[in-house]
């Protein structure tokens, strides 16, 4: 155990002996519950590959003001937390802007947690609220807190990964005689006196950021010969942001009924959409530690492999297979290079620039301002309306030739995960020519060169965006699901019936696929089947557009099962405009202190810089869980048969659709896939920059999607 003793303190005295016992036993407390946290969160992640950062502040204007506590505290906690193998980050202001001064990139996100201590004196009087009995604080008038010490918690709230936990340890002295049990003092309490202790924080810890609604205490004591007590709160930081702004008629603040509030956890009585939309995003989003994002860097810099964590752990693949059977879609933050991404979107808009100008001049089309030329636009080999001011772009020039530069990547790619593509040339590669189309690329697993590799990982990181490892493997479990995988308790009920009555409990079913011998040739071996990948394409949504209608990409194969496997994903990548859109007025449109750049201009920050998710660009709303059929019925309720339906019925089934829409905000580098049957539309874009959202069709070899291109008519020679 570390000793307490600093600058000759002397350990007789009864109040630092207090002290001492106290803040040891609040570290003991604090290191066991991070420890217990970390393991509940992830069991593939070791301890010793786990990162924390830490911070004490002093305020010089509360009764414990003394800088030795806030030294002991910090000795102790990082000894604690160093013996326990946990990674001690240092507060690094060069670091959280991404770049130091030597030109190598830093993570955006540098801890799995973080602690902040500090300590307070509450001089004023508390009120008791009649309603819950919680305690009502004002703030301490004055306060005389180092800037310094300041930007270092700010710093760590800005780098703490999303999803990650906040744990504010608080040393509060009651100098209020009248008031002398704070025991009545709840987590939201605690967080607005540490927001309220300076007039400069008032624009930390909000909702949209954290999860306020489920803070709670973790570790209280009181100190009688100080006046004070010591409490930490956990607080977490949202995986996924909300655009609150979009769908400004969805009613954020309606009641959730009773039956989606799970009564086996402790959730509020009165739950509002915004905040069970909150809830659903955070389910549907994949929160990798460090130490998977740090081995995602290193290689995509080294192109080597030797980390022992992998960029994205089993435990979290098999986290987004059940996120994406369950609600239809999932989100993995920070999978792309924004490089690549950057890349493919100047593509792609360039190529859409020059076909509004060949439009133009060629059709009299014009695209950028519906109504306004001699022709309706039409349906194009390379482009196709999806309605004003949406169009879809799957080929150009400038593409054709970025798929050109990939050709050599990607068959590496598909090479080292264990694919060979069977539209081929006989060498098990891409053909060089469909670089120069829209041919999609037919991949199967290559048992034979890979039975000795594990997890069909990829020993290299490779900004592949068509042949990514990560969404490969996530696209073929939920394509090809086997009986420990598939979430549908119909089917799971039929199959055990069957492995009852045969007595064949130890047989996995793929064995009973003997008809794979005639088409794969492999045999019942549990390979998954043949995967058709698109090339990369883009639906751009251009400034001014509206919020498209809802609709789903692709019907359900059959209707006698309520949902069976998914046989139609799609990859959808947020891109990035750099550029104002050059036929709107953007005098107005200016940088100030509460907004980001490029693609996310006009999105809020809170103080720390970070991301509120409130942004004017938009993207793609989804409704979630109706890429089931009893979910699509009854939400559509009425729709087809008016007039036997009643307004009762129809309110209750607008309502649920509505309460049931997810507005996540994703930012430039995440991967979004979505099973095509579940209903979802595009959101409105109110910036002044167009958005290309880019996308990959995932199919089964044996499906056709017949959208609306018209191969005999090409706007490019």
């Amino acid at each position: 155990n570390a000793s307490l003793n600093y600058n000759g303190k002397d350990e007789s005295n009864s109040n630092w002996k207090e002290v001492k016992q106290t803040i040891e036993k609040s570290v003991d407390d604090t290191s066991l519950f991070i420890t217990r946290q970390f393991i509940k969160s992830s069991r593939s992640i070791p301890i010793q590959h786990r990162y924390i950062s830490l911070t004490a502040t002093a305020n010089n204007d509360a009764g414990i003001h003394d800088e030795d506590v806030h030294q002991a505290w910090m000795a102790i906690m990082q000894k604690k937390l160093v013996q326990r193998g946990i990674h001690v980050q240092p507060v690094s202001q060069e670091k959280s802007l991404n770049h130091g001064s030597d030109g190598s990139t830093y993570l955006k996100y540098t801890c799995d947690a973080a602690i902040l201590f500090r300590s307070f004196a509450l001089s004023t009087t508390a009120e008791a609220d009649g309603e819950d009995n919680s305690i009502l604080l004002q703030p301490s008038t004055t306060t005389s807190i180092p800037h310094s010490q300041l930007c270092n918690e700010s710093i760590i709230r800005k780098t703490l990964v999303p999803g990650g936990f906040l744990l504010l340890t608080m040393l509060v002295q009651n100098t209020n005689s009248s008031f002398e049990d704070m025991t009545g003092l709840t987590a939201k309490d605690l967080i607005s006196q540490w927001k309220n202790n300076d007039q400069n924080l008032q624009n930390i810890f909000l909702e949209s950021v954290w999860d306020i609604e489920h803070a709670f205490i973790v570790h209280s004591h009181k100190l009688i010969k100080q006046s004070a007590n010591i409490f930490i709160i956990s607080i977490t930081k949202r995986p996924c942001t909300i655009n609150t702004l979009s769908c400004p008629w969805k009613g954020n603040h309606k009641t959730v009924p009773s039956r989606f509030i799970n009564s086996s956890e402790q959730e509020p009585k009165h739950k509002t959409w915004i905040q069970y939309e909150r809830e659903i995003a955070a389910q549907v989003t994949i929160t990798r530690s460090i130490a998977e994002l740090k081995s995602q860097q290193e290689q995509s810099q080294t192109k080597s492999h030797q980390n022992v964590i992998p960029i994205m752990t089993n435990e979290n693949i098999q986290k987004a297979i059940e996120a994406f059977q369950t609600h239809g879609f999932v989100i993995i933050p920070s999978l792309f290079d924004e490089g690549t991404i950057s890349k493919w979107s100047q593509s792609i808009l360039s190529d859409f620039d020059s076909a509004c100008e060949i439009l133009q001049t060629k059709h009299q089309v014009n695209i950028k301002n519906p109504g306004m030329g001699f022709n309706e636009p039409l349906s194009y080999k390379e482009l196709a309306m999806r309605e004003d001011l949406r169009v879809d772009l799957r080929n150009g020039p400038c593409i054709s030739e970025l798929r050109r530069k990939e050709w050599t990547n990607d068959n590496k790619v598909l090479k080292e995960i264990g694919y060979k593509c069977l539209n081929d040339n006989g060498n098990g590669e891409i053909r060089k020519t469909d670089q120069n189309n829209c041919t999609p690329s037919v991949i199967d697993y290559d048992y034979e060169a890979s039975h000795n590799k594990s997890n069909g990982q990829a020993n290299n990181y490779h900004n592949s965006i068509r042949f990514n490892p990560t969404i490969i493997e996530i696209v073929q479990k939920v394509l090809n699901p086997n009986s420990r995988s598939y979430n549908n308790k119909n089917d799971h009920q039929t199959s055990n019936q069957h492995q009852n009555n045969a007595g064949d409990h130890d047989l996995p079913l793929y064995k009973g696929n003997f008809g794979r011998y005639n088409f794969s040739g492999s045999g019942p071996i549990g390979t998954p089947q043949s995967l058709r990948v698109g090339q990369v394409g883009s639906v751009i949504s251009l400034p001014n557009a509206g919020d498209q209608a809802i609709h789903a990409d692709t019907p359900h194969l059959f209707e006698i099962h309520d949902c069976l496997p998914c046989h139609y994903a799609n990859l959808f990548i947020l891109g990035e405009d750099s550029n104002k859109y050059d036929n709107i007025n953007n005098d107005t449109d200016k940088d100030s202190n509460n907004t980001t750049s490029s693609c996310f201009k006009h999105e809020t920050l809170d103080k720390d810089e970070n991301r509120t998710g409130e942004n004017q660009i938009g993207g793609t709303a989804f409704i979630h869980g109706s890429h089931k059929l009893s979910v699509t019925a009854r939400l559509t309720a009425g729709d087809d048969d008016a007039l036997s339906t009643s307004a009762a019925a129809k309110d209750k089934a607008r309502d649920e659709m509505h309460m049931r829409i997810i507005r996540p905000s994703i930012e430039v580098g995440d991967a979004l896939i979505f099973d095509t049957r579940v209903l979802h539309f595009g959101l409105a874009n109110q910036s002044k920059r167009r958005r290309p959202m880019l996308y990959v069709n995932m199919t089964h070899s044996w499906f056709n999607d017949p959208k609306n291109w018209d191969d005999r008519q090409a706007l490019f020679e």
